[in-house]
């Protein structure tokens, strides 16, 4: 993969992850998966899929 599409993904996962954090700040929920938000759960996969990234080399 070049090295400018996996940087780009990167900067798309942490643009991703700050507009979850920005709006579970803005619409905050009760109740959810594991009795936290569906922000919360959403950035956690977001976490998951970059660690596989990064072990796996890129995207």
């Amino acid at each position: 993969m070049p090295m400018d599409f996996v940087v780009s993904a990167y900067k798309v996962m942490s643009s991703v992850s700050s507009l979850l954090v920005f709006l579970g700040l803005i619409r905050r929920e009760e109740q959810g998966i594991a009795k936290i938000g569906t922000e919360s759960a959403a950035i956690i996969v977001l976490y998951g899929i970059g660690v596989i990234m990064m072990l796996t080399g890129g995207v």
